[in-house]
């Protein structure tokens, strides 16, 4: 059908515009309808069909090819006019498919020439008596009406969903990002910097640490953290049924170290070990942290100086900053980088807003009576410092971060170990928001229950109904406009991204090379958004319950600016007390070691 124009009998807005010399008053041939150069094989069946369908078929004399000069492809000589030399001239526009600025300019200037050259304008009803009878008005049909929001769902939805989700991208990465990078600012310039607050030495501290087959790095973590310039009540190791040489190495360390206690269960999962100690917890804070993760010196003394100068005792968690303690890998520095947005910017712009939504359980501090009011860490999720977190808002507790309470923790050095990890996070995080649902558009949360907790579940959502349509479209974008279309995108979120991740290097003091990794962040973020979201939903729609499934350690983190502990060879032991340090731990032992030695390296 190319070119050819068909018009029901009901259209009153007919395109073909018949320019009419003064003198001839002869209508223009309605009948002959085919194009210069083509034959009545090409043409007849079209033509055949649309008479059948109640159509009348027009042809024209002359086509402006107006439809060629919009944007900024099209030519740049003006539009050709036709020859006025007194003959009747059936001329082709275009009303619709982008910009007609240009035609309209151009029918200013057709009027102008084809008056001063005698001609009239007719549309076709005026020039076709028949045409004119059977042009009018219509009611439409239910098929009419059907056929309609059809080609509207197929043709018009399809560029207006994506310009809203694109809007909406735009205003998640862009929007948000300045936003929160806004508040995280604030909120370092406007929070006083907190020494050692006096009493602060009178909270007592317990550390907690739940462990499983933990043999690479329980010894690194444990001499850490006896290190902390704060003193700690006892370092509490739960060992949650291991198989390797854990529990043997915690027993050897409590002989130089007093503080240090072993208490052993079957495996019953890290939220049945990290209840376990808080029921032997004795100190009035609980400081938690991975076997994975070593605190410096000064992360304890600055958890606790937040609840030192808690003016109500309504402070019932602290969260630290947990950074990347082995970054020997593509992988793993891309993570150093997610950990610097997600901690020193999104974290610390909600702290600005009170609302803290994670306290991240490998470096964190507890109020042990927050913590009992809570009942503990629930089984019901594998993200159980997101749900407890979310079970002190809605107790009326506060929650908030301090920003120089350092950690460092082993992160996945492969992708089969990081998918792993993230699935259990999203997961989890998809557990604790259903299960916490009620915080959704709850006024009195404030904006933990009126942004935050929206925001989250509309990033979960969003991206599972629509990313498949957004792919499609995009490939589809791709063939007719060329790869520049999507580059150009990527490369705006990739400009907000670098923005976002130098004002966390800044306000965490962290080295300006973690720029580097910014180009390849949202390749590799995006296609591991997209996969967990939908395993993690397909597995809950399943009824799927994921384990702990924890990863393999290999004790490569190293603290920043000081050297890293190897594992000394050991003497084996044979022991199954349930807690180590007691009078009768020593029982049962067939070798007594001489000591706990450390190699520098």
């Amino acid at each position: 059908l190319g070119q050819w124009q068909f018009h029901r009998l009901d259209d009153r807005k007919a395109s073909n515009a018949v320019v009419r010399a003064n003198e001839d008053r002869t209508p223009s041939p309605v009948g002959d309808v085919l194009a210069p150069g083509r034959s009545v094989d090409e043409d007849a069946v079209g033509i055949a069909r649309a008479q059948q369908l109640g159509y009348v078929v027009t042809g024209f004399d002359f086509d402006t090819n107006d439809w060629k000069y919009s944007g900024d492809t099209g030519p740049r000589d003006p539009m050709p006019m036709p020859q006025f030399d007194g003959r009747n001239i059936t001329m082709l526009l275009h009303d619709g498919g982008g910009d007609r600025n240009h035609t309209l300019q151009y029918v200013e200037r057709l009027i102008r020439r084809a008056r001063a050259a005698g001609y009239t304008f007719h549309t076709m009803p005026q020039v076709d008596p028949s045409l004119a009878r059977d042009v009018g008005p219509v009611d439409p049909t239910i098929w009419d009406r059907t056929a309609f929001w059809a080609a509207r769902v197929l043709t018009v939805w399809p560029n207006q969903l994506v310009y809203g989700l694109f809007a909406l991208a735009v205003v998640s990465v862009l929007v948000g990002g300045l936003v929160s990078v806004i508040l995280a600012i604030v909120r370092r310039v406007r929070r006083r910097r907190v020494e050692s607050p006096p009493g602060r030495e009178a909270l007592s501290v317990s550390g907690l640490i739940a462990a499983y087959n933990e043999e690479a790095v329980i010894a690194q973590t444990l001499a850490a953290l006896g290190r902390s310039e704060h003193p700690i009540l006892e370092l509490l190791v739960i060992d949650d049924g291991s198989t390797d040489r854990t529990a043997q190495i915690v027993r050897q360390m409590s002989e130089n170290d007093p503080r240090i206690r072993l208490i052993r269960q079957e495996n019953g999962g890290k939220s049945t070990a990290l209840n376990r100690g808080t029921a032997h917890a004795r100190g009035d804070i609980v400081v938690t942290l991975d076997a994975d993760t070593q605190f410096t010196p000064t992360t304890v003394s600055n958890l606790v100086r937040q609840f030192a100068t808690d003016p109500d005792g309504r402070l019932g968690a602290v969260a630290g900053v947990v950074k990347v303690g082995n970054r020997n890998n593509l992988l793993t520095r891309w993570q150093a980088v997610e950990y610097i947005t997600q901690i020193g910017i999104e974290r610390a712009a909600q702290d600005a807003l009170g609302a803290v939504m994670i306290v991240p359980g490998a470096c964190a501090a507890w109020r042990k009576s927050a913590l009992r009011e809570a009942g503990g860490y629930s089984e019901a999720t594998l993200a159980e410092d997101f749900d407890l977190t979310l079970t002190l808002h809605r107790l009326r507790y506060r929650v908030t971060q301090d920003d120089e309470a350092v950690a460092y923790t082993e992160a996945p050095e492969g992708v089969a170990a990081l998918l792993k990890q993230r699935t259990r996070w999203v997961y989890g995080s998809l557990q604790a928001l259903w299960k916490h649902h009620s915080l959704l558009f709850n006024p009195t949360h404030g904006w933990l229950g009126m942004v935050l907790v929206p925001y989250t579940a509309l990033s979960i959502i969003v991206p599972l109904l629509f990313l498949p349509i957004v792919y499609a479209l995009a490939a589809v974008a791709v063939q007719a406009h060329g790869a520049q279309v999507v580059l150009v995108y990527l490369g705006l979120f990739t400009l907000a991204q670098f923005v976002v991740a130098a004002v966390g290097i800044v306000l965490m003091r962290e080295q300006p090379s973690h720029l580097l990794m910014v180009p390849v962040y949202r390749l590799i973020y995006e296609p591991m958004r997209v996969y967990l979201l939908y395993k993690s939903v397909y597995a809950a729609l399943r009824g799927t319950r994921l384990e702990w499934n924890k990863l393999l350690r290999t004790g490569t983190v190293m603290l920043e600016g000081g050297p890293r502990l190897t594992l000394p060879t050991m003497t084996p032991i044979v022991a199954s007390d349930a807690v180590a340090g007691s009078p009768t731990a020593m029982q049962g032992r067939q070798q007594r070691d001489t000591g706990w030695l450390w190699e520098a390296v």
